[in-house]
């Protein structure tokens, strides 16, 4: 799918019967792409179809290898399918727990599926990779084998149950696999026993008159609409 390190301008990808160009034409940014179910705006290219078709492909999504080998599945080579293997058209990915309707990769005998993107999570995030512990953070399939995965992520607070994490065992630091790979919030101070003003008011300053009216610089009509809004 590269050529030099460059996207290909055409690619006849599997998952769709018609040639793919790469294009980046502003039109197609509200429109999602067929692997990921991402909106395709703010990533640059992306392929499209040649005849067409509202078929739309981010680069990454189109690069991606159609079978892998996981530690999760030892056993097995995961394919990836571009629709899933179930007749109600969705998938539930074993990493994150969460439903897909793209592009997975699949095991039918060990009954797996894995978002791309869950797939592709790195098995260790040292401490440059990540913000919010000082120590290396080991992707983890099950806290417990055998067991549910009943935990609760150090950064959000949030409990997580049968989903990968993000685990220092030394440090028992367990975090949700988005969480680990998350920037941190921003901290902003809230005084105390601030509220913020709910209306607005103020007199105009009167400049003068004009054929027996008075002058204003609030009598523009914008000033008007100006004021409405401060007075919600």
């Amino acid at each position: 799918m590269k050529n030099g390190g460059q996207a290909h301008q055409h690619v006849q990808h599997f998952s769709h019967q018609h040639p793919l160009k790469l294009s980046n034409n502003p039109s197609h940014v509200a429109s999602s792409c067929a692997g990921c179910k991402l909106i395709c705006a703010g990533s640059g290219s992306i392929y499209t179809c040649t005849t067409g078709c509202s078929y739309f492909l981010h680069t990454s999504c189109a690069q991606m290898p159609q079978q892998i080998t996981h530690p999760f599945d030892q056993s097995h080579v995961l394919p990836l399918l571009p629709i899933p293997a179930y007749p109600g058209g969705l998938f539930k990915c074993n990493a994150c727990w969460k439903d897909g309707s793209g592009f997975s990769y699949h095991c039918g005998p060990c009954d797996i599926d894995l978002h791309m993107n869950c797939a592709s999570m790195p098995l260790a995030l040292p401490p440059h990779q990540q913000f919010h512990h000082p120590h290396q953070l080991n992707l983890t399939f099950s806290v417990r084998p055998g067991s549910p995965n009943d935990f609760t992520c150090d950064i959000c607070n949030k409990a997580g149950h049968t989903e990968w994490l993000y685990w220092c065992v030394p440090c028992d630091f367990t975090a949700h696999l988005a969480c680990a790979r998350s920037k941190p919030r921003p901290y902003i101070p809230v005084m105390p026993n601030y509220a913020p003003p709910t209306t607005y008011a103020r007199q105009p300053t009167v400049l003068g008159r004009n054929n027996g009216k008075w002058l204003s610089p609030y009598s523009h009509p914008i000033f008007s609409q100006w004021s409405w809004w401060w007075g919600r």
